[in-house]
């Protein structure tokens, strides 16, 4: 993928620091990566960059410190919020890449990969920060291809109390995933078919949710 011009990343970023977050704390990181050996590293990928958005409450710490204040921590509380505010930040950084012609793949891939080794890479904070999600930019090949990838909304939305699938719905929902025409899930049904699986959900259960690693 072509470099992305520095003015065009630092719009993005711009945008993505001005996304609305809890208590005007922005207990959150962003590691600005251009390197295609780094990029790969870290979450497997490689593009025009790689900006991974990390849960970190460190600013705030040494704000404190240096100020001779307790900062009042809460383990979960302070996860969540600065997840959400990491989150929110990263959507919003692909919502200014596209006004800019600028293609994006918000990946968990960061995840995928040694931790220690990541944490290295990225000379990152052993405490209180955490890599959340990882958003890669580029130009996309097909720049005029118009495509929007299926989504769920039975068993997503639900109104005034919340509604379990039907085992017929259970069922539409697996047809759903199965069809060739609707890109619903991961991978395409080549892949998954050429493996002997008679659905994608099974694919998905045994092959990707089953190499999914705690960290």
């Amino acid at each position: 993928s072509k470099p992305i011009p520095q003015e065009d990343l630092e719009a993005i970023l711009e945008a993505a620091v001005r996304t609305a977050n809890s208590s005007s704390r922005q207990a959150y990181s962003v590691m600005v990566l251009t390197d295609k050996e780094k990029m790969k590293a870290a979450c497997g990928y490689t593009g025009a960059a790689l900006l991974v958005f990390c849960v970190d409450q460190n600013r705030l710490i040494d704000i404190a410190d240096y100020m001779q204040q307790d900062y009042k921590r809460s383990a979960t509380i302070d996860f969540i919020t600065g997840g959400t505010d990491a989150v929110l930040a990263a959507q919003t950084a692909t919502i200014a890449a596209a006004s800019l012609g600028i293609a994006s793949l918000i990946t968990n891939g960061v995840h995928r990969q040694d931790f220690d080794a990541l944490y290295e890479l990225l000379h990152l904070p052993k405490e209180y920060c955490f890599p959340m999600i990882g958003v890669l930019l580029g130009y996309s090949a097909n720049p005029e291809a118009k495509h929007f990838k299926g989504r769920m909304t039975k068993g997503v939305i639900h109104y005034d109390s919340y509604h379990h699938l039907t085992e017929e719905e259970i069922e539409e929902e697996i047809a759903r995933f199965d069809s060739r025409e609707g890109k619903y899930g991961l991978t395409s049904y080549t892949q998954w078919e050429g493996m002997g699986f008679k659905h994608y959900y099974e694919w998905f259960y045994q092959v990707w949710n089953g190499e999914q690693k705690d960290i």
